[in-house]
């Protein structure tokens, strides 16, 4: 098993040709920690559900992964570079950034996104639609500044133009602003809502993750490579990940 190793802090990326280098080939993977996506932790320095399906199609194509904490915004840098055959991790796949990525995967699908609120609130028992939540000039929305919720979604709130505030903070920043009635509501994936009220107590007795019927399916997340990035490890990789068994 060739388990990854872990490079935080000073960026660097010099790595061997493919092609020249006796040894296996090595792929640089860039991730940021956002669990129970992706975090530090033991046996392989990082884990999560997007490292699991990667660090197993990477074994069975005889890849080493190098992997490096960065946030996204420098890593969409890194990557358009083009510069070293590089990776960023659980990237949405959108037509903009196909104009200077490979797409390879997908390697995990998400769970149709959820609304957090009080649990005190009566506007967010289920069961909701987020259509109907967007209408009320009274529900006050806070998002992560940056964030796509998918197209569906984005094109909502684009529409109906919900009273909304944006923040830079962590999620269970913005939880806390709920929970302190700063705010009403967020939307956020269903697997960090549980993990982050699972996590927390007081956040997990005050808050409440609300299915909605409305929600459209959860989006594909794929590796977003470097045009740097040989073709052969990139087909490797997509041989690998269509098997049932790496997901």
């Amino acid at each position: 098993m060739h388990w990854p190793s872990l490079v935080a802090g000073a960026f660097s990326l010099s790595l061997a040709a493919f092609a020249a280098a006796a040894a296996e080939p090595e792929l640089t993977i860039l991730f940021h920690v956002r669990p129970p996506y992706s975090e530090l932790g033991a046996p392989a320095g990082v884990k999560g559900l997007l490292v699991a399906p990667v660090v197993r199609a990477m074994d069975q194509a005889q890849i080493s992964a190098h992997w490096i904490e960065m946030p996204p915004a420098r890593q969409t840098e890194e990557i358009r570079r083009a510069h070293e055959p590089v990776c960023g991790l659980g990237w949405f796949k959108r037509p903009e950034r196909e104009d200077f990525a490979f797409f390879v995967g997908p390697i995990y699908e998400d769970r149709p996104s959820v609304v957090v609120a009080r649990k005190d609130d009566p506007r967010f028992k289920p069961p909701a639609t987020l259509q109907q939540i967007f209408s009320d000039p009274g529900a006050k929305l806070i998002i992560k500044t940056g964030y796509s919720y998918g197209p569906v979604i984005d094109a909502w709130l684009q529409r109906q133009q919900p009273d909304t505030e944006e923040s830079a903070g962590s999620n269970e920043a913005i939880l806390n602003m709920i929970a302190n009635n700063r705010r009403d509501y967020t939307i956020m994936a269903a697997e960090e809502a549980d993990y982050l009220l699972a996590r927390n107590a007081p956040l997990g007795f005050a808050l409440q993750a609300v299915e909605l019927s409305d929600a459209p399916a959860g989006e594909q997340r794929y590796l977003m490579c470097s045009k740097a990035t040989p073709a052969d490890a990139i087909a490797a990789l997509n041989a690998a990940l269509t098997e049932p068994a790496n997901w």
